[in-house]
């Protein structure tokens, strides 16, 4: 009987001890967003009926998370998604599906549809998360996973999204960063904890900020510098500094017939549309200019229509950048949610010597779009995209800033999201 007992009381502490020594295993790598295919385009993921919402749903509140993608392929294919629960640094965790999905983890997409009117056909797809069949129970990092026929070894897309449960709460500033006030924001935020327990700070709560929803230049692992009675400051010098860049370039997309925004040209034939930018040029030396932008996102919109899913264009879109000579070891690349925060080389310029232009040409669907223009180390493409380079900083750009507070208390085998705080450097 003591036997027993003992095992009964040892039993959750071995689980949570083996639990941990896993989540060190050097072999689990973070999962990251993948777009790999290009007959997949316009890939959206945020809050329904929100089209330039971060992908962040509160626990239970009866919204959704909406993911939608066109195939340019046109042709009905039989598209799965699977979700799956990570930790803060976006690894596996070591639960169960069942422990944190009530119903199916997988299952089929059956909401697409076929364009209609549009010149270039497409099927439009779309997911919402959680659904019917897919309930979603514990806060923390997903991702889904869209994969064709069953097969999970053929991945069309992978994208992150993050359920939270609000148990504290955030106050924060943006102020000028020391050494750089003119380029810089830095970020201090506090933790008011009041009402919900934190016993060891140091070893249960992770920070993350991202800035306009990009993790490829978030700063991750943040501790607290001050703990307080029900707070924890954040607060150190230079601890949380972003470059501030300028504001997002605008192109407006939204007509095939007239010049919009952006355009300089249009061209059409039997089987394309054709839009030519301005030639811009590299604003890090110009005077700092405020306009309204949506911090590198796009919202698809079309004229004469009301269904700009399954009725807008796609339109072969030249970029022109204007440079006297061709950087030397570097490449160009437009950036933006328009290409995944992405850079390869399909969105890559290639330097004209006749026009004196880094030109490319990108296949986008109609609607508003930000873009800057990126450089990477020619020898070192996987290095993070500098847009300081071309486009400059100013300290009084309009920026998003979220804040991801993360809890592991000794014992849960999982790290749930505790608070989640978008704040805007502007307001």
């Amino acid at each position: 009987m003591k036997n027993n007992r003992w095992a009964r009381c040892i039993a959750p502490l071995l689980l949570a001890a083996t639990a941990q020594i896993a989540q060190a295993q050097p072999d689990a790598q973070p999962i990251a967003e993948q777009s790999p295919l290009p007959n997949i385009a316009t890939i959206q993921i945020g809050l329904e009926g929100l089209k330039t919402s971060y992908p962040i749903l509160e626990l239970g509140n009866g919204g959704k998370i909406a993911l939608s993608f066109d195939d340019l392929d046109a042709q009905n294919k039989a598209y799965y998604y699977k979700i799956q629960l990570c930790n803060a640094d976006w690894t596996p965790t070591q639960l169960t599906e069942i422990e944190y999905i009530d119903g199916y983890s997988y299952d089929q997409i059956r909401d697409y549809r076929t364009s209609s009117r549009a010149l270039v056909n497409y099927i439009h797809y779309r997911l919402n998360l959680p659904n019917e069949n897919t309930k979603i129970l514990k806060s923390g990092n997903y991702i889904v996973k869209i994969y064709q026929d069953a097969d999970e070894n053929n991945v069309v897309l992978v994208r992150r999204f993050m359920i939270a449960e609000p148990r504290v709460r955030i106050v924060s500033t943006v102020t000028a960063a020391a050494g750089q006030l003119r380029t810089h924001q830095a970020l201090d935020f506090a933790i008011d904890h009041k009402g919900w327990t934190i016993r060891n700070p140091q070893t249960e709560i992770k920070a993350v900020v991202l800035q306009n929803g990009r993790w490829d230049n978030a700063v991750g692992d943040l501790k607290p510098i001050f703990e307080k009675e029900n707070q924890l400051i954040y607060n150190a010098q230079n601890q949380i500094v972003f470059a501030a860049g300028k504001e997002w370039r605008r192109l407006d997309l939204t007509s095939v017939r007239y010049q919009t925004e952006g355009i300089a040209a249009l061209e059409s034939s039997n089987n394309s549309y054709d839009a030519y930018t301005y030639a811009a040029y590299p604003m890090r030396d110009a005077a700092f200019q405020q306009w309204l932008d949506t911090n590198g996102k796009y919202v698809t919109l079309a004229q004469n229509t009301d269904e700009p899913d399954y009725e807008a264009e796609y339109e072969n879109v030249h970029f022109a950048l204007a440079l006297p000579a061709e950087l030397t070891d570097a490449n160009v690349y437009v950036f933006g949610a328009l290409t995944n925060w992405q850079c390869r080389e399909s969105n890559r310029l290639n330097y004209n010597v006749k026009t004196h232009n880094y030109e490319v040409t990108i296949p986008l669907k109609q609607g508003f779009y930000n873009f800057l223009y990126a450089v990477l180390p020619a020898r070192n493409l996987s290095a993070l995209p500098n847009i300081s380079h071309l486009e400059g900083d100013w300290y009084e750009t309009e920026n998003d800033y979220t804040i991801l507070i993360y809890q592991r208390v000794f014992g849960e085998r999982y790290d749930r999201i505790i608070a989640a705080h978008t704040l805007n450097s502007a307001r």
